[in-house]
């Protein structure tokens, strides 16, 4: 049973020439049907253009001209064109088989079959790419194999294809193919679009011919461009261990990140196939040994990654649409260069996705907790230029041995955006950054982290003092330190009764109570009257190479002053007005400075 209505019956004389047999397909903008040319007397396929929006016409009309055109046989063939009733039409030559897609869902190819397909496919690209012509939407659902052969493969659907020197009717962020075989240019949704996207697709494309499955797998479209940004594709020994080392070492090639590291166009992967296809050793009947590494000897680096979803949440998406549909997206790009700003300062990287999304990075450095902190004001920071924006933060540690393998801290970051996308916000409300339970646990009480809906929020950093702590919303005694307590007050007893400077350092290894301590002073301080004014400077990872960062930061708290970060150093009540006040006395009148 057909899931649509198609708009023409069985027997419909279409043109005055194409006899409509029945409905094969429906796409995004178009219709297909297997009719009867009654000139040829042979099968074709008629697609029939849909929409009447004009640049939706002009990519037909594109598609039109590009197979009139291109004349090879691993190429659908084109026999005829025109409008009829106001609608634009196209009519291929019918084929029967099946396409790329149906055949992998049974199992991977044979070494054989791969590279025969790999050469036949990289021909009818090598074609269009000598006549600038750009498919940009390499994947086996349009490559067709005519009865179900290998050796017959025919590439389909040039829809989205971008000409060399014609007019270009996709906007920045647009059109840019299926998210599982796009290059990274075609990721970030730029308009640096040449060849090379078809070489890196093609080389998805075989990849999944010899392991069954892409390089780039999840079950999300945006992890899935995540991944061809962030992650180098797995070595394809490992999963095909009678994998040619030519043929491997071509494919990892075709999905460099940097295209000038690809072949140039599909006629150089055709040379590079012809130039070993023919000789005995690159079919090995026994597979040859693969060393594994052993886990102990993996490099392991903490990473945290920040997802900036679309203000608008996007429809659920199931596994499927990573591999298949051909994605339009539109977007700006003004926003990237706002965040970026703000991640730069924290060492990390961001990069703008087609679906509008955004990914940013920050690779590990120094003590955990120092990277969980850094990663928590960088996510905080970009909050503040979007914040309503659904955000999440995620910290995992990732094996960087042989690359930048990020996948389950993206896996992870991914499910928690789409939870977050779906939580209702008030209108107008700043939504606050989700946080993994990673992240959560290594920063400390200085950030406010609160649950909502069964997820944790990232709030805000409180600056000054950390608090005392508390334990199911009771404060905890203050034990064993009464002694370094009671020195420390009186050293303050005596600075304020004798007029004389005290300075005091506290020292002792880790984790026994320094922190505690020093929260305790200030609290007992804060009763006394008059309450003294009590400056807070800290030693903080993203500060190192701050001369005096330490006392700048308590300087920015005494007149609480936006750091370079976006965060306001707040002074405690009432500090502000008593120390700022005198100093503007003694400067005497204000001057007006023109600038």
């Amino acid at each position: 049973m057909l899931s649509w209505a198609p708009s023409m019956q069985p027997g419909t004389l279409f043109a005055d020439r194409f006899l409509v047999d029945a409905p094969a397909g429906k796409g995004g903008m178009s219709e297909v049907y297997r009719a009867r040319d009654r000139t040829t007397d042979r099968w074709v396929a008629l697609k029939l253009f849909l929409h009447s929006e004009e640049r939706s016409g002009d990519r037909f009309a594109r598609e039109v001209e590009i197979l009139a055109t291109l004349k090879h046989s691993a190429i659908v063939e084109h026999v005829a064109h025109g409008v009829e009733g106001g609608k634009p039409y196209l009519v291929m030559e019918w084929l029967e088989g099946e396409d790329l897609a149906a055949r992998l869902a049974r199992g991977p190819l044979s070494i054989d079959e791969t590279i025969a397909l790999a050469s036949r496919i990289a021909g009818a690209l090598g074609l269009a790419h000598e006549r600038g012509i750009v498919h940009r939407d390499v994947k086996p659902s349009n490559v067709f194999l005519p009865e179900g052969r290998i050796e017959a493969a025919t590439l389909l659907d040039f829809g989205i294809a971008r000409v060399r020197g014609g007019p270009q009717f996709t906007r920045f962020g647009e059109a840019l193919g299926t998210p599982a075989y796009m290059a990274p240019e075609q990721a970030r949704g730029g308009g640096d679009i040449d060849a090379r996207v078809d070489v890196f697709a093609l080389g998805v494309l075989l990849f999944e011919c010899l392991t069954g499955r892409p390089p780039f797998w999840a079950d999300h479209p945006l992890a899935v461009m995540a991944k061809i940004l962030l992650e180098d594709a797995p070595q394809i020994a490992e999963r095909r261990a009678d994998a040619p080392a030519p043929l491997s070492a071509l494919i990892q090639g075709m999905l460099a990140k940097d295209p000038a590291a690809r072949p140039a166009d599909g006629k150089k992967v055709e040379e590079a196939l012809a130039a070993f296809a023919s000789t005995t050793q690159i079919l090995p009947h026994e597979a040859p040994v693969v060393e594994r590494t052993p886990f102990a000897s993996k490099e392991l680096q903490l990473l945290s990654v920040v997802f900036v979803g679309s203000v608008q949440a996007p429809e659920p998406a199931p596994a499927v649409d990573a591999l298949q549909p051909t994605m339009l997206a539109d977007s700006s790009g003004g926003e990237l260069d706002r965040v970026l700003t703000e991640v730069l300062r924290y060492g990390g990287w961001a990069e703008r996705l087609a679906d509008g999304s955004l990914v940013v990075t920050l690779p590990g450095r120094g003590a955990a907790l120092d990277q969980a902190t850094t990663a928590a004001r960088c996510a905080l920071a970009v909050a503040r230029t979007m914040p309503l924006s659904p955000m999440a933060l995620v910290t995992g540690r990732a094996d960087v041995s042989g690359g930048f393998p990020v996948g389950v801290v993206i896996d992870r970051g991914v499910a928690l955006l789409a939870a977050e996308h779906a939580r209702s916000v008030p209108d107008g409300e700043a939504r606050g950054v989700a946080i993994d339970d990673v992240t959560a646990g290594l920063l400390d009480r200085r950030f406010e982290i609160a649950g909502q809906g069964g997820s944790l929020l990232l709030r805000s950093e409180r600056h000054g003092v950390e608090r005392v702590r508390t334990l199911l919303g009771r404060p905890q005694p203050f034990v064993g330190r009464e002694r370094e307590l009671r020195r420390l007050l009186t050293l303050y007893d005596t600075c304020t009764t004798d007029r004389a400077a005290q300075a005091v350092l506290v020292v002792a290894p880790p984790g026994v109570g320094k922190s505690r301590l020093a929260n305790e002073l200030v609290s007992t301080l804060e009763q006394r009257h008059p309450t003294p004014v009590l400056l807070i400077g800290r030693g903080e990872p993203d500060r190192r190479q701050v001369e005096l960062g330490v006392f700048a930061a308590a300087v920015r708290q005494l007149f609480g002053i936006l750091d370079q970060g976006g965060r306001r150093s707040d002074p405690l009540p009432g500090a502000r007005a008593r120390r700022s006040q005198p100093r503007q006395a003694r400067a005497g009148p204000r001057r007006r400075v023109h600038r």
